[in-house]
């Protein structure tokens, strides 16, 4: 339970790592908030204080690279948000273009539950 007292917003569109995600990071303590979209997400955000996000990079309209960014631009003011990406594209350069548009790290799809678990861990600094 080394995320007791963390919240975490998951972004993605599919159901399935969505839920999933969701359930992995509640196992270890966090409160999970979850959005199927970036526009949601953001509601979300404006809402609620997190202490974490995990955003898929290929959603629909807004995409996760501009969610990031749009995160930072409205949310760096108070502090920085951690915010991990996710994707089944782990091309180099597509991580790349992840971290350079405001992620801090990246983990390719299939998700692993248990390095999701230590990738956020570490992002929120337990």
């Amino acid at each position: 339970m080394q995320l007791e007292g963390i919240t975490a917003l998951v972004v993605d569109d599919h159901r399935d790592t969505l839920e999933l995600a969701g359930m992995v990071l509640e196992w270890d303590g966090a409160h999970v908030l979850e959005a199927k979209s970036a526009e949601e997400a953001l509601k979300l955000l404006d809402r609620n204080a997190v202490d974490v996000v995990v955003c898929d990079i290929y959603l629909p309209r807004l995409d996760g690279r501009a969610f990031v960014r749009e995160l930072r631009r409205r949310h760096d003011q108070k502090r920085e948000i951690p915010a991990l990406a996710v994707s089944g594209d782990a091309d180099p350069e597509r991580v790349q273009l992840a971290l350079d548009a405001g992620f801090d790290k990246f983990q390719a799809k299939p998700l692993d539950t248990d390095v999701l678990v230590e990738q956020v861990r570490r992002l929120v600094g337990r």
